[in-house]
This record gives C-alpha cells, sequence and structure tokens, in this order.
C-alpha cells in the first residue's frame, strides 16, 4: 500500500524505489581455485613457451652476439699536491723512456703503470722527497699523523 509521500512523488514525474536494486555479490569474488585450473591446465604451453625462449636465448648468445670483453676501474682522485707531482714526475720520466723504448708500447705502458709507481716510490722512500715540509726528518714520521 503506497503512502502520501510515495503518491505525491509519482505524482510530481519522479520514482524512489523503495528496495535497491539486487546484486550478486557470488560474481564480486575472485575464486584462486579457479585461477589455478585455467593456469594449469595450460600448464603444456606455459613450459613450452619459457623452454623454446630459453633455448633461442641460449643460441643467440653462444652463435649470434659477438664476444664482449669488459672491464672495471675504480679510480680515486689524488689530492692537487699528490696529483702534481706525480705528473711532473710522470712526464719527465716518459719522456726519456720514449726515447730509450724505440716506441715499444708495450714497456711504456709497463712502466707507466700504477702498480709499477708505488713500488719504486715505495722502495727508493721517495714521498718524504716529494712532501719536505709535511715529513720530519729527525722523528722519521709524517708531522700531521
Amino acid at each position: 500500500m503506497p503512502t502520501e509521500q510515495e503518491d505525491k512523488l509519482e505524482k510530481a514525474g519522479s520514482h524512489v524505489p523503495s528496495q535497491p536494486p539486487y546484486t550478486d555479490y557470488a560474481e564480486d569474488k575472485i575464486d584462486l581455485l579457479e585461477y589455478w585450473n585455467v593456469i594449469w591446465g595450460a600448464r603444456v604451453f606455459i613450459c613450452l613457451f619459457t623452454g623454446i625462449s630459453t633455448l633461442i636465448a641460449v643460441v643467440m648468445v653462444l652463435f649470434v652476439l659477438p664476444v664482449t670483453y669488459r672491464s672495471e676501474a675504480v679510480l680515486q682522485p689524488l689530492s692537487m699536491s699528490w696529483h702534481s707531482t706525480l705528473v711532473a714526475v710522470d712526464q719527465s720520466a716518459m719522456s726519456k723512456l720514449s726515447d730509450l723504448a724505440g716506441g715499444n708500447q708495450q714497456l711504456l705502458d709497463f712502466l707507466s703503470s700504477r702498480n709499477m709507481k708505488q713500488r719504486l716510490i715505495e722502495k727508493y722512500d721517495l714521498l718524504p722527497r716529494f712532501y719536505k715540509d709535511a715529513w720530519d726528518a729527525e722523528q722519521k714520521k709524517w708531522k700531521n699523523a
């Protein structure tokens, strides 16, 4: 039996339903078992696709792509005094060595390597000679240390 208010709304041309429309909440739920069954049914396709893709990648890497060698180095910047001293020593030594080596680049590369420079500096105790202001000759230790 309609109420007075519903009668007035119907006559005015607008209708307000008494109950909300029915929605099926069962369709909104996610069924993980159903998804698993779909994946399990396609397991042959998934395995074949993965295997063929892997084989193609291996063949490409081994036989098609060129071999690339790569090396990495960590560079440590020197302070300005270190840098200026070593560059001066390096430039004067390399200019003399290039004359003696007669253009043998391999020998020059070895002699200008960091390891060779470090061994020479340690063997002949050159740091106190390069940094006379920072070296205490009487106590035989660095002044700032």
